[in-house]
């Protein structure tokens, strides 16, 4: 799905940014660790826990670098994140394209 999101053929996602394609790459391989866990929602959707501080270890940016390629990813219609509160992590859905 990555390679996908990378392919010219799909014009819609050239100017998201390399690194929140890395940030989207990060979210998609998770996504087979939250079905082996059993996080599916009652619509059938499965779903995700990845803090921002989880993704700064990852991919080694800074707290604000980290948010922004989060907004990327919804503003582009790849990722949807609903907030629980505060002191607990977004639950995220990553969206077919």
């Amino acid at each position: 799905m990555l390679k996908t999101l990378l392919s010219t053929k799909y014009r819609k996602y050239k100017s998201v940014s390399t690194d929140a394609k890395m940030l989207y790459g990060l979210l998609l391989d998770r996504m087979y660790l939250s079905v082996k866990n059993g996080w599916i929602d009652n619509q059938g959707r499965v779903y995700q826990y990845f803090t921002i501080k989880s993704a700064q270890e990852k991919l080694h940016f800074g707290h604000e670098k980290i948010c922004k390629l989060f907004l990327e990813l919804e503003t582009s219609d790849l990722i949807l994140r609903k907030k629980q509160g505060q002191g607990k992590p977004s639950i995220i859905y990553l969206k077919q394209f």
